[in-house]
């Protein structure tokens, strides 16, 4: 067969790649390869895969291949019958990989025309990409089912075409066999291997008009004319030579050999044309050759004894995306009020201290008028604190003058600031002292010289005794009466600095901060006329400082308006995750407003089954999948309880979610490592193969193969332990096992037809 070099150097280089342990493509009995004329007759039945055996190729069975947007389902059963359980042996693929899933749950959801709803979930695979739930049909009639793919917090939905179900065995025996879909055999073993993905031939504009096309990278040159692969079930492709037409922008317009929605393989198609080369070989080889045992090299086989080995055993743990518990926080207003305005959404990171709502609020505003009010009430106080204080201070300063006995004209010469009436009761008593004081030297050196009489002296030490009796009681009243009136200046302030501090104390707990009181100070009462008296007495220093900053009433209308305003903020920086009021609403003060979360980490849930608790501990390390990416935790917490019907413990990690890969509410997995083990016999998994889906391998005794069943036990991924079936120093086949399984299968296709093993 003449082929282009380019093709020729690409698939030799798939071919290396494949090695002779590819698995072999079988033709179907009715392979009509490229004829256009058998494509057109069967390609309408590409949803229905062919009917044959399935396990030993007796009973019959229904076959169905459904593509959906992201995964792709081939599905085999025996004719069903109303009551009696099936077997549903269901591969799945993911089409933008071409991975089969190996992980996570299957859900099947039949219905009947009757209303009648039944769910039956796989919760893992059997093996990688293969489910084999055993659903029952309750009654007959044509039944719809639908399969739920979960994956990263998004359940995929694919709708299989319905199925019939039988009132009898005797009917279902009866029933015609289901339509075959002709074409090259390539089992879903051997796809998955090499990434096998398909791409639906649909409309596109080329050179100006909508027109059927299919990529070019699904084309390549046999004989000289153009080829494709067409997926018309799925286990079986079809060669197709269509009539081309126009290339633009990767795309090849199809004139005829393709129908629209029929599934192209779009790659690696150098890789699928190598496996059917390889495959058409080996059959020659099959027909020359009775048994692969005549010639294991040529088949790639090896073979090794089995011993024991150390098993690094892992634990796959099913888990939950969830909260932060101790970074959500609930919204909750302080006082009932009224939306008046919405700042976040949800979905809205938020900082802290950012306002995220203003509620109108008739308590809160009897609150700040009340603080205003007593805030206005110390200004008021600091003055007539500081005139007491001036008064003191004058008074005390006469006072200590008066004790020197300066004469009259000094008095009236110094001036002693204001006092009131202080100055006027003590400067005249003392008058009257000073007076009397002279009158009595005076009558006493006459008296001495006996010049005045006895009488007018005595009258004159009189009036000086009564004098000085006066003044010093005058002295007495006024030193009281100053002080008395500056301790009750001081007290009323210090009781209305007291009641600031209340009311400022109850706006706190209606939610206000410090720099809110702060603002609302501005639209206090202005008192600046009397900061000079304010700066002098340092009690009342704050009330002056806060003065100098106040504003007249006429500047703050719109802070009037929004008196009675009050502001939700956030305590923390994160994001809304849930908003509960709107526009206008009345809400409540035990009403959760807004619910917001810091995503930056998140708790993963696992659940932990009792027989590996006890290689669980705190500190452990866990490696979750997330996506594409990979996630390291350590166990923060371990239950010391085990749950009642799960009988599983919960671990909880803490992990940092900076990318906000890992969404609350997802389900992950997560592996974790929890000893390593000797056990004594020990295989490399790829030696394991699943015939009539019982466990197998292959032993060699240096002249012939034989299928030898096993009980699998446990397993660290890229080995197995095997409990039963094998004795130590066996000799099984090592590598290319499933050449093995291949040759047996081609012989049960040679009596069947087309099917597989499982």
């Amino acid at each position: 067969m003449k082929q282009n070099g380019f093709f020729v150097i690409i698939v030799l280089a798939v071919g290396v790649a494949l090695g002779i342990g590819a698995a072999k493509l079988g033709v179907l009995p009715g392979n009509t390869g490229g004829d256009l004329a058998a494509v057109a007759a069967t390609s309408e039945d590409a949803y229905d895969h062919a009917a044959g055996g399935h396990g030993d190729g007796d009973a019959k069975t229904s076959q169905i291949t459904v593509w959906g947007e992201r995964f792709e389902v081939f599905l085999e059963h025996p004719f069903l019958v109303a009551g009696e359980p099936a077997g549903f042996v269901t591969h799945v693929s993911d089409l933008t990989t071409g991975e089969p899933r190996t992980a996570g749950p299957l859900i099947f959801v039949i219905t009947n025309s009757s209303g009648t709803l039944r769910e039956y979930v796989a919760p893992v695979p059997a093996r990688p990409g293969i489910y084999i739930p055993q659903l029952t049909f309750p009654s007959a009639g044509e039944w719809a089912v639908t399969l739920k793919v979960p994956l990263d917090g998004v359940a995929h939905e694919v709708k299989l075409p319905s199925v019939r179900v039988y009132a009898s065995q005797a009917q279902a025996d009866a029933a015609p066999p289901q339509k075959t879909a002709t074409g090259v055999s390539f089992l879903k073993e051997q796809q998955w291997p090499i990434r096998m993905k398909v791409q639906p031939a649909s409309s596109h504009a080329l050179g100006g008009k909508q027109t059927l096309a299919v990529p070019r990278s699904a084309l390549f040159e046999e004989g000289g004319r153009q080829a494709l692969y067409v997926q018309v079930a799925g286990e079986t492709i079809q060669k197709r030579y269509p009539t081309l037409g126009q290339t633009d922008a990767g795309m090849v317009e199809v004139l005829s050999g393709v129908r629209e929605g029929e599934q192209v393989v779009c790659e690696p198609v150098a890789a699928v044309y190598a496996a059917e080369q390889q495959g058409s070989e080996l059959e020659h080889a099959h027909d020359e050759t009775p048994s692969a045992a005549s010639d294991p090299a040529r088949f790639g086989i090896e073979t090794g004894p089995v011993g024991s080995g150390v098993l690094e055993l892992r634990a796959t743990l099913a888990g939950e995306v969830k909260l932060n518990a101790s970074k959500v926080a609930h919204i909750v207003p302080q006082v009932p009020g009224r939306v008046r305005e919405v700042l976040k959404e949800v979905g809205d990171p938020v900082r802290t201290g950012e306002v995220m709502a203003w509620l109108e609020s008739t308590e809160l505003g009897q609150a700040k008028i009340d603080y205003l009010s007593k805030f206005a009430e110390i200004s008021c106080r600091a003055m007539e604190l500081a005139r007491a204080r001036e008064v003191h201070d004058n008074g005390t300063r006469l006072l200590q003058a008066l004790e020197s006995s300066p004469s009259l004209e000094t008095l009236r010469g110094t001036e002693w600031g204001p006092m009131g009436s202080v100055r006027s009761e003590l400067i005249g008593t003392y008058a009257e002292l000073y007076y009397a004081r002279a009158a009595y030297e005076r009558e006493k050196q006459l008296f001495e010289k006996q010049i005045t009489s006895g009488d007018d002296f005595h009258k004159a030490q009189s009036d000086l005794k009564k004098a000085e009796a006066t003044y010093q009681a005058t002295r007495d009243t006024v030193a009281f009466e100053i002080r008395r009136g500056l301790i009750e200046a001081t007290h009323a302030q210090r009781i209305r600095e007291l009641d600031v501090v209340g009311a400022e104390r109850n706006l706190y707990v209606l939610g206000l901060t410090a720099a809110d009181t702060e603002v609302l100070t501005w639209l206090a009462p202005s008192h600046s006329s009397h900061s000079q008296d304010s700066q002098s007495d340092t009690d009342a220093g704050s009330a002056s400082r806060t003065s100098t900053q106040i504003h007249t009433d006429g500047d703050h209308t719109v802070e009037n308006e929004h008196l009675a305003w009050y502001p939700l903020r956030a305590p923390f920086d994160g994001t809304v995750i849930d908003k509960r009021l709107s526009l206008g609403e009345a809400v409540k003060d035990d009403a959760d407003a807004f619910v917001i979360a810091d995503l930056g980490t998140v708790w993963v849930d696992f659940r932990v089954h009792q027989k590996d608790l006890p290689a669980i501990g705190l500190g452990q390390t866990i490696v979750i999948e997330c996506g594409p990416d990979r996630v390291e935790g350590k166990i923060a917490y371990l239950s010391p309880v085990v749950d009642n019907d799960t009988r599983t413990a919960l671990a909880r990690v803490i992990v940092p979610n900076p990318s906000a890969c890992l969404r609350p509410g997802m389900f992950v997995s997560g592996v974790v490592t929890l000893k390593d083990t000797e056990v004594p016999l020990v295989v490399e998994k790829s030696a394991i193969q699943y015939i009539d889906d019982q466990p197998c391998v292959f032993s060699y005794d240096g002249r012939a193969f034989e299928k030898r069943h096993v009980i699998l036990g446990r397993t660290d991924g890229p080995r197995v332990e095997i409990t039963a079936g094998l004795q130590p120093g066996e000799s099984i086949v090592t590598k290319n096992a499933f050449r093995i399984k291949s040759e047996m299968e081609k012989a049960k296709t040679a009596v069947s037809g087309h099917g597989h093993v499982h």
